[in-house]
């Protein structure tokens, strides 16, 4: 039987929604929230066999291989990042209504709840598995450190302008999405990379090669 090891991304929801009480009489400001549905998150660090809640391996890694160790993360906004609905201008008696980004920023998380652990007697040191799992949570940690550092740009390129205030809000919520969307797929086929080379089979040298690699990428994206 195979052992494996495994990353389960977690897409998170974008949550954007204007207050009822707020609606007739913007500027109002939304917390941006892309965290999971439900759940116990933890930002990047460290992390140890205690890490993993999960009682069962997430549902798309049943069935492929005895599941050893699946760690559950993805990208979220940071806590400060918001969007501002506005009244900006009228144009042939009708309101327009921007809404923008600011203080933008992203991290990456954990969901403790759903990562899943099962490493006795699978053949791995607790050690080797751990060193697996941390490079896939290292993997979020730096796209997010690289979209931060993209923050201003996004914030000039993503916006909403329309005649009220839900359609603007939309506008930039389908936006966010996409982007979403395309930076969990690139970092959908690093996850695979790792896991086609390192998961089935003890290789410490090779495990060690990827370490040293994303050691390099994350003291290069160090804020």
């Amino acid at each position: 039987m195979q052992e494996s090891l495994r990353m389960h991304l977690r897409i998170a929801t974008l949550c954007l929604a204007l207050p009822v009480a707020a609606m007739a009489e913007p500027p109002v400001t939304i917390p941006l929230r892309a965290q999971f549905e439900g759940g116990d998150t933890i930002p990047y660090r460290r992390i140890e066999s205690d890490d993993f809640h999960g009682t069962s391996a997430p549902a798309g890694n049943r069935g492929e291989a005895h599941v050893v160790a699946s760690i559950c993360a993805g990208l979220a906004f940071a806590p400060d990042a918001r969007l501002v609905v506005e009244r900006v201008e009228s144009h042939d008696a009708l309101p327009v209504y921007e809404a923008r980004l600011q203080q933008l920023g992203f991290e990456a998380r954990m969901d403790r709840d759903c990562s899943y652990w099962n490493a006795a007697d699978s053949g791995y040191s607790e050690a080797y598995v751990l060193q697996h799992e941390q490079l896939h949570f290292a993997f979020v940690e730096i796209r997010a450190r690289r979209l931060s550092g993209q923050a201003a740009e996004i914030e000039e390129d993503i916006y909403g302008r329309a005649h009220n205030p839900e359609a603007a809000i939309e506008q930039v919520r389908e936006e966010l999405f996409s982007l979403l969307k395309s930076e969990n797929s690139e970092l959908d086929e690093r996850h695979g990379d790792l896991d086609s080379h390192t998961s089935g089979w003890y290789f410490p040298q090779l495990l060690n090669g990827w370490t040293e690699k994303v050691s390099d990428e994350l003291r290069e994206t160090a804020p």
